[in-house]
């Protein structure tokens, strides 16, 4: 029973361990795997990433896909195929698959006539942005755009995601030259002409005339972008230019800057033309509106009309606006006409502080340049006319120049072998005038020269001198330089020079006459002076003379009136006609000198007016007053009307000679007192102290002051007068 038992247990035990080894045999046999493939940033797994796969069998193929801008660089086994499958898998795999962004570069190459200003060659990753770069052309070309089109020379190219290659294009301007003082560019078309503003500092040459007819022009320059090169016009014509700007220095160059010139240039039928009402200073020419540079051999024949302006300064010239390099043998045949708005106000200051000639805000017109600074000008010409219509402000007109300053330290400047035959016309309140130039300043121990310089023109304005109008500040050398043309005034006219501080003149004339022609006190006319009205501080006159027709309210042959200045070998000739006061040489002068001088002028009192007011008549000086007067004569008649019936406080004052002395030293001096002449004393009243000399003679007759030369020459030495044959002395140096 017990073996029994104990077989059944074995073979029991059996089948279970047969059962067993058979059950595991079979689970051996389907073991499986996972096979995982992933992917890192900027890609992808392409198939069945997570793959179960018996022991010993293979995955199915999978690919690294890049996204847009990456690119695949390997698995993490090392393993560089993109696509891939594993075999006889026998444990559990993971592979990844990495990418990176795609690396793209930007070439920039340069055609001919230029080069790349910046990185050239610039790799970078997709979709990056690259750095900028400019186009620059060589000498004498000019950018014209990219290989894409773009005409942006400086550019930067963004989000780049492909190789790409640009290429800068340009164009050379010119017909030939490098652009150099030895070889300039050359120019042969208007375009050329503007292409100039591409290379500012270079040199270049017109090789034929151009005709603008029908040409909207602009100035070539500007400020910050100045001509600063040399321009030869090589002796050819710029026909019918026309500007009709409103930019602020309206010419055909624009703004030339400090260095840069322009000469052997030649316009003809040139015409400016504006009326804009703009806030900045307004500088208007031919050549330039402003010119820093030098200009030389220039001729100039057209109009400018400037009309409505209300700008803060305004400068015009028939060659430049502003002007204060060089000016040496340019001329001008112009017709200028200005007419501000009515009602117009200046503003109170410039917005651009590059004119700074003067501190108020004026119009400035002249026949060569309505301002200038510094300048040296040399053998220029000017014909036509000036005419102001309107005007609401202070207007400065000249001949040449209309205000001109001189402030370089210890710096001369010379004006010289200038001529003038310009009509001025300008009655209104606000316009002075000058022949040859309106204002003059120096300062800062400056000076300026003028010699051999003649004005011809009719000088008419409110307030006109036939030479220069008024010169403020010294100092200032005037040497051989005359006027031959009428100068006509309502209020003030001086036949040579208005007012004037410390200038020295000599060897001066004036041939034309001189006339006011406002109503003062009920009689016609103003003050007219035959050469100065007001000279003063140390001012010196010699060699200078008067021989045309003096005639105003107020009139003298030779000056109006002299503080602390010197007149020397000076005479008048010309008839003196007043209304109220006159005189043959001078009406007063006070603290100086008159020697050598002498008057023929004969001075009548043409007064028709009871109650006009005191009359002052005097055949050689009204009032004279602590000064010396020595060697003088008076030759001339002095006849009229003068009414004596107004109150005895004024009481007319006359004198064949002096009207009223006082303090003043009379030596050696000769006076004709004919018959015929109302003056019934040779001096009229004298107010001296007990310490003066009066040596002075009274002739009734011309005859017997006709051999005085050598009474006039007394004991100095030298030979300063000299007779002449049955007609007064002369003086020996003196032109007559």
């Amino acid at each position: 029973m017990k073996k029994r038992y104990f077989v059944i247990t074995i073979l029991s035990l059996l089948l279970v361990c047969g059962v067993a080894a058979i059950l595991g045999c079979s689970h051996s046999r389907d073991v499986f795997y996972t096979v995982e493939y992933k992917a890192s940033d900027g890609g992808a797994v392409s198939g069945e990433t997570i793959q179960q796969v018996k022991s010993g069998e293979s995955t199915t193929e999978v690919g690294a896909v890049a996204n847009e801008g990456y690119e695949f660089v390997g698995w993490s086994d090392g393993k560089n195929d993109s696509w891939r499958w594993e075999d006889g898998i026998t444990d559990n795999l993971s592979f990844t698959a990495e990418f990176k962004l795609r690396e793209v570069f930007v070439n920039y190459d340069a055609g001919e006539g230029g080069y790349i200003s910046g990185k050239t060659h610039q790799p970078m990753r997709y979709g990056e942005d690259g750095e900028a770069v400019q186009a620059m052309p060589l000498g004498g070309y000019k950018f014209i755009k990219w290989s894409d089109g773009n005409s942006d020379s400086i550019r930067t190219d963004c989000d780049i995601k492909n190789n790409i290659t640009f290429t800068a294009e340009f164009e050379f301007l010119y017909d030939g030259g490098e652009g150099t003082k030895e070889n300039p560019f050359v120019i042969n078309t208007y375009q050329q002409l503007k292409d100039m503003s591409v290379y500012p500092e270079n040199c270049y040459i017109l090789n034929n005339d151009l005709d603008l007819s029908g040409v909207e022009h602009e100035p070539i320059f500007a400020y910050r972008n100045e001509f600063c090169g040399t321009f030869d016009g090589n002796g050819h014509i710029i026909k019918n230019l026309s500007v009709k700007s409103n930019a602020p220095f309206s010419s055909l160059f624009g703004v030339i800057g400090d260095g840069g010139a322009v000469r052997n240039l030649t316009f003809t039928n040139f015409e400016l033309n504006a009326s804009d009402n703009g806030t900045t200073d307004y500088a208007a020419g031919a050549v330039a509106g402003v010119a820093y540079g030098d200009l030389e051999n220039i001729t100039v024949n057209g109009k400018l009309a400037v009309a409505g302006m209300e700008r803060p300064k305004i400068f015009v010239g028939a060659i430049a606006g502003y002007a204060s390099g060089k000016i040496i043998n340019c001329n001008a045949n112009m017709s200028i006409e200005f007419e501000e708005s009515q009602g117009a106000v200046a503003q109170s200051a410039a917005q651009n502080d590059e004119l700074e000639l003067l501190s108020d805000a004026s119009v400035n017109i002249g026949g060569i340049a309505g301002g200038s600074a510094n300048s040296i000008i040399k053998s220029c010409n000017v014909t036509g006319k000036i005419e102001v219509k309107q005007a609401s402000r202070a207007i400065y007109v000249g001949g040449m120049i209309g205000s001109y300053i001189s402030d370089s330290e210890g710096h001369s400047a010379f004006i010289e072998n200038c001529d003038t035959d310009v009509d001025i016309t300008g009655v209104n309140g606000n316009v002075s005038a000058g022949g040859l130039i309106c204002l003059l300043k120096t300062e800062n121990t400056s000076r300026v020269i003028v010699l051999e310089c003649v004005t011809k023109g009719k000088t008419e304005a409110y307030n006109a001198a036939g030479f220069i109008y008024k010169i403020p500040n010294g100092a200032v050398d005037i040497y051989n330089c005359h006027v031959d043309g009428n100068v006509v005034a309502v209020s003030y006219a001086s036949g040579f020079l208005y007012d004037a501080t410390n200038v020295k003149l000599t060897d001066c004339y004036v041939a034309g006459n001189v006339e006011t022609t406002a109503s003062e006190n009920g009689a016609s006319g103003g003050c007219a002076s035959g050469f100065f009205y007001r000279l003063e501080k140390n001012s010196e006159l010699k060699l200078c003379y008067v021989s045309g027709q003096v005639k105003g309210t107020s009139a003298v042959g030779f000056a109006f009136v002299g503080f602390d200045c010197k007149l020397d070998r000076c005479y008048s000739s010309g008839d003196v006609t007043a209304d109220l006061h006159g005189a043959g040489f001078a009406f007063s002068q006070i603290r100086g000198k008159i020697q050598n001088c002498y008057s023929v002028s004969n001075v009548h009192s043409s007064n028709t007016d009871a109650n006009a007011g005191r009359t002052l008549i005097a055949g050689f000086v009204v009032a004279i007053k602590d000064s010396d007067l020595l060697n003088c004569y008076y030759g001339g008649n002095v006849t009229g009307t003068v009414y004596a019936s107004i109150p005895a406080t004024s009481e007319p004052m006359i004198g064949a000679f002096i009207a009223v002395t006082d303090n003043t030293n009379i030596i050696n001096c000769h006076v004709l007192h004919a018959e015929k002449s109302f003056a019934l004393e040779v001096i009229g009243q004298k107010r001296n102290s007990e310490t003066v000399t009066i040596d002075l003679k009274a002739y009734d007759k011309a005859s017997d002051m006709l051999m005085l030369a050598e009474t006039l020459n007394g004991n100095s030495g030298n030979l300063i007068w000299v007779n002449r044959a049955n007609n007064f002395p002369r003086l020996y140096f003196v032109k007559s």
